[in-house]
């Protein structure tokens, strides 16, 4: 301050401090508007008095939303694991002069980069063919989720898998403890981690057990140990708890708790029973059958089955020979092991068939078998023998309905020269239908139905005259006619509508020239709406045995008594159950064969008593569906169910064997009122008898009919315009066709026939007449045997058309034809199919087969030059 009086001036100086007034404002600056958490950034603040002065130094207080994070004394602030936008993250506060102020700043807290990353389970456990979801989840280094970084998952084995939403499914291989199974990549803003998943791949649940070293077959009282082991369903191994074994039958064998096996003393082979193991793991179970084969062991006896036969004459029978072990087990050894012997009651042409001879009566050890020593383990020779009876037969034809393109014919089985044969020769090509047959009562005559002339009517066939008669002259047509007993009537179905009713009416004596009309018949059948069929005169001609189909499609057999003359019909007696046919009447006519219907749609046969209303069955290994019985009721033909074959079979259940072959097709059979003869060396159609004896020159070619006297040997030279053919001829093994052969020679049959048809490398065949003909007007049996082969050139053989037709032809052999037998490796071949060739084998060259061999090829239907002819045939007999 200077002070001025006048001229005078005084100065003095002092100091003076202005200092900021009250509190203003405060600023803040610096930081981030956007950090992650746990990041920091630096904020700082000025302050200011009310006039805008600064404030040096200013004692700052900060203050921070504890959700947002934390702030130091000198500004410092964390970010927390809170995330969000913080309006008022941070405040600072200045106070001066009793004067507070204070800022606030926001603050957004964001997720940071990912840091690591989080895997659920850790561990897998799974078992095989299960799936496993597996979570990877990314986290910043608060533990925040990263949901936009992105996962991919990689199976480490093969058999794994797991797809792109980290769903693992396990392959059916199972794997060690600890096994690394999928890797993990975690991918996010460039930022890579990756991560390796362990664990095991377990078993599944218990599936299966399964039976290891057991071997294919054992020997009675054999032990071994059996291993057992369970799998799952992939078949790995597992551990179970416990094996538990058994055994369903001591006669299979015994088992012990740790699995050792002792075949018992029943052999054979045991799938669905035997020998079983279950195995238990935890609540669950699994059982397995272990299929056992116990061999049974050395013969020690054998049997013929069956034990006793009752044969009739002329007729072959099979038979079985069993061999034993000493536990009674039955050994597989094939019939052609057994050494067979047949007394005089008969002979076997085949393997285990006795064909019965013309000998009447019971004959002790007839059969006779041997067993070598060795064959079966037996040390010894077994032997064993059977009684057989022959009975007398009561038929010697049977007529079989036989279905073929035509609709259907007849055929006649005679059962004395074993030929199966067309019931007339102008059956055949006719343009007409044959069926139903039966006979007359006293077997002269076939009763039959043929559309001949239009509708079915009945006729008759005279089976040695050949003439034929029409019975029946009936509007819309008759079937299965039935002849009474005496011969004066006639029963028959008319096919007037689908009802088919019963009628009878006599017979009258000029019935070749006015057959019978429905006028002349009277109706005992009373139901309109039910068809009947198979009507059978009982033995005295008072009742029908009728099956009657009713509209429900029920069938039930009834008896009837026929009424003539216009008498009312009489009600049937139904014979229960429905469900019944009925095949005709026991002999003496106590009883009626019947078949009743069975589950399968097969018949049951049998014969039932009328008297007591029991009925007796037939027990056989074949189901039927038609039977006809012989008229002594002691044998049988019966069509099976299962191919359609006729069989013929003894009524005491024994003697199975085949008639007719299925591709025949037949359907009904009747029985010929006519009891078995000898065989006759005279013309079958002139019904007389004579002794056998060969044809001598001059007499008329007529068949074989067994007079060869086969204890001499014969040999035949063909003489030819290129030399002589010897042949050696087989009387032992084909005694029918050498007979045959020897017959045509003697009669100069074969002298100027040629060789009419040549095949080089094949055949030359011989023996067609030249009158347009195909052979010598009759047929006869085929003779097979397993010693004779078509293996070589020279062999002379039957030429045929089908089972049984040898006639006159004959061929002999160029190379080896196998394909001709009759055995194919030594079983017989079906030789009643005519697509499968079997020829008789009865003779070969000795001498001259250049001659055979030589002939240049011919076929005879296009042939223009003559074939090589025979100038005569010499028979030699020794």
């Amino acid at each position: 301050m200077t002070v001025i009086k006048g001229e005078l001036s005084a100065t003095a100086e002092t100091s003076i401090f202005v200092e900021p007034g009250e509190a203003g404002w405060v600023v803040i600056a610096g930081g981030t508007e956007s950090l992650s958490s746990l990041d920091t950034t630096q904020f700082t603040a000025s302050a200011f008095d009310a006039l805008g002065n600064p404030i040096e130094n200013p004692d700052l207080n900060w203050q921070t939303d504890l959700s947002a994070g934390d702030i130091d004394a000198e500004g410092l602030f964390t970010a927390g694991v809170e995330l969000g936008i913080f309006d008022a993250a941070v405040t600072v506060e200045f106070e001066r002069l009793g004067i507070t102020v204070s800022q606030k700043v926001g603050i957004t807290v964001v997720e940071g980069p990912m840091h690591a990353i989080t895997i659920e389970p850790s561990e897998l456990e799974v078992d095989v063919g299960r799936v496993q979801p597996i979570t990877v989840q990314a986290v910043d280094e608060a533990g925040h989720e990263l949901d936009s970084a992105f996962v991919l998952f990689t199976a480490l084995r093969e058999v794994d898998s797991v797809d792109t939403s980290g769903v693992f499914t396990a392959g059916n291989v199972v794997s060690d403890e600890g096994s690394e199974l999928v890797t993990v990549e975690v991918e996010l803003d460039d930022q890579i981690i990756e991560a390796t998943i362990t664990g095991v791949v377990r078993p599944g649940i218990l599936d299966q057990v399964h039976v290891s070293s057991l071997p294919t077959s054992m020997d009675v009282g054999e032990s071994v140990q059996v291993v057992a082991f369970a799998t799952d369903r992939f078949g790995n191994e597992l551990e179970v708890d416990e094996f538990r074994w058994s055994v369903t039958s001591p006669d299979i064998g015994s088992v012990t708790d740790s699995g050792m096996f002792t075949a018992g003393p029943v052999a054979g082979t045991y799938e669905e029973e035997g020998m079983t193991v279950r195995g238990v793991l935890g609540q669950i179970e699994a059982v397995t059958t272990a299929p056992v084969t116990i061999n049974a062991g050395s013969a020690t006896s054998i049997r013929i089955v069956p034990d006793g036969d009752s044969v009739p004459i002329g007729a072959g029978s099979p038979f079985d020979v069993v061999a034993y072990d000493e536990h009674g087990n039955d050994l597989d050894v094939a019939q052609a092991e057994f050494e067979y012997e047949y007394s005089n009651a008969g002979r076997g042409t085949e393997i285990a068939v006795f064909i019965a001879g013309y000998e009447l009566g019971d004959f002790e050890n007839a059969v006779t078998v041997r067993l070598p020593a060795g064959v079966a383990g037996n040390p010894e020779e077994l032997v064993a023998s059977s009684d057989i009876t022959v009975r007398q037969r009561s038929s010697n034809m049977v007529a079989i309905e036989i279905v073929d393109q035509d609709g259907g014919s007849i055929m006649l089985i005679d059962l004395e020269i074993a030929q199966f044969m067309p019931a007339d020769i102008d059956f055949a090509g006719n343009g007409a239908v044959e069926l139903s047959p039966s006979w007359w009562p006293d077997g002269s005559r076939l009763v039959y139905v043929s559309s001949i002339s239009g509708f079915l009517q009945v006729y008759t066939l005279d089976i040695a005259t050949r003439e034929i008669v029409q019975l029946t002259d009936v509007e819309s047509g008759a079937s299965m006619a039935e002849i009474s007993p005496d011969g004066k009537s006639i029963t028959f179905v008319h096919l007037g509508s689908d009802a088919w009713q019963l009628y009878v009416a006599p017979i009258p004596e000029d019935v070749a020239t006015n057959p019978i009309t429905l006028v002349d018949a009277t109706r005992v059948s009373v139901d309109d709406l039910s068809q009947h069929i198979l009507p059978y005169w009982s033995p005295d001609g008072s009742q029908l045995l009728v099956s009657i189909n009713t509209p429900d499609d029920r069938v039930q057999m009834a008896l009837f008594e026929p009424v003539l003359g216009g008498e009312t019909a009489i009600v049937p007696v139904t014979i229960d159950p429905f469900g019944t046919v009925g095949f005709g009447w026991t002999a003496d006519g106590s009883g009626v064969h019947f078949g009743v219907s069975t589950p399968t749609g097969a018949l049951e046969l049998g014969t039932l008593d009328l008297a007591t209303g029991v009925p007796s069955f037939i027990h056989s290994t074949l189901d039927f569906l038609v039977a006809t019985w012989a008229p002594d009721d002691s044998e049988l033909m019966a069509i099976d169910s299962l191919i359609g074959a006729a069989w013929f079979l003894d009524s005491d259940n024994s003697g199975l064997r085949r008639a007719v072959d299925s591709e025949q097709f037949p359907t009904r059979m009747a029985w010929r009122p006519q009891a078995y003869g000898e065989p006759v060396a005279l013309a079958e159609d002139t019904g007389s008898e004579g002794p056998l004896a060969m044809l001598q020159p001059g007499d008329k070619p007529a068949a074989p009919v067994g007079a060869l006297d086969t204890e001499s040997s014969y040999s035949a030279v063909i003489s030819t315009g290129e030399g002589d053919i010897s042949i050696e001829l087989f009387d032992d093994l084909a005694p029918l066709a050498v007979e045959n052969f020897i017959n045509l020679a003697r009669t100069g049959f074969y002298d100027g026939l040629e060789f009419h048809r040549v095949a080089p490398g094949f055949i030359s065949q011989a023996g067609k007449p030249g009158d347009g003909t195909d052979g010598s007007g009759y047929v006869f049996n085929d003779e097979f045997s397993r010693e004779l082969s078509h293996g070589a050139a020279g062999v002379v053989s039957m030429a045929n058309a089908g089972a049984n037709t040898n006639g006159s032809q004959f061929f002999i052999t160029h190379d080896a034809a196998m394909e001709l037998d009759a055995y194919a490796d030594g079983v017989k071949k079906n030789c009643a199919d005519e697509a499968v060739s079997c020829h008789t084998i009865f003779g070969v060259v000795s001498d001259g087969l250049e001659i055979v061999t030589g002939m240049a090829e011919r076929d005879p239907a296009t042939a223009t030059t003559p074939g090589l002819v025979i100038l005569s045939i010499a028979i030699v007999e020794r």
